[in-house]
């Protein structure tokens, strides 16, 4: 049974999401954000992309062909006193479903870039929370 791959773009993965306050000020915010890209599963499948005043966003690569398969964004805002509510959120992911001869869909359907995802941002929260004063 040989089957051929089906892939589609669309957002949110569940149990990835989140949001945790801290007192780290947005350079902290994003110190941590790099100390996160290194090491574990992850390493170099998570890359940052895009920075402003508000966001860093991060793209999750295929290792072999360097294709974005997911976006991670890591977004902050002040709530007062110093402190700062920072929220990860997904915004688009491949999706890969094997069908048999092209055409009838079998298995579940996979994220392929879910398990680096997941990584990062465990270590991410984990130095954030550390540091949530």
């Amino acid at each position: 049974m040989s089957g051929e791959g089906d892939v589609g773009v669309v957002g949110g993965v569940d149990g990835l999401e989140w949001s945790v306050e801290t007192a780290l000020d947005p350079q902290e915010i994003r110190a941590a954000g790099r100390r996160a890209l290194s090491g574990g599963p992850h390493d170099g499948a998570v890359r940052e992309d895009l920075a402003n005043a508000g966001s860093v966003s991060y793209a999750v690569v295929d290792p072999d062909s360097l294709a974005t398969q997911m976006t991670v964004v890591v977004s902050w805002h002040e709530l007062g006193a110093g402190r700062r509510r920072v929220t990860l959120s997904v915004r688009g992911h491949v999706v890969r479903r094997t069908r048999l001869l092209g055409v009838l869909p079998v298995g579940r359907p996979e994220v392929p870039a879910e398990e680096p995802a997941r990584s990062f941002s465990t270590a991410l929260r984990d130095g954030l929370t550390r540091s949530a004063g």
